[in-house]
């Protein structure tokens, strides 16, 4: 075989292994640090929110934040409706 190849099969195995290895150790972590979970948790939705926020800041109506507010209200609103219309439970 050519030598490319064998380098490039053994860093796909290495690199599946290692990462599994990192998730099972996650995942352990996880279990026994309640806390660590949740902060973690806190953590990435902050940076979720953040982002959305600065990307409807950069293109709803940057040129008047007023209205860019008054419309992410309207528009914020509307989807909790929508969604709260919704019934989740399973049909008895």
């Amino acid at each position: 075989m050519n030598s490319l190849v064998i380098t490039k099969i053994y860093q796909r195995i290495w690199r599946r292994t290692f990462l599994q290895r990192m998730h099972a150790s996650m995942r352990k972590i996880m279990r026994r640090h309640h806390l660590f979970h949740a902060i973690i948790i806190v953590f990435c939705m902050v940076l979720v929110w953040r982002g959305i926020w600065g990307t409807m800041d950069m293109y709803l109506l940057p040129e008047t934040p007023l209205l860019s507010h008054i419309l992410s209200i309207i528009i914020g609103v509307s989807i909790l409706l929508i969604v709260d219309n919704f019934d989740l439970q399973k049909p008895e």
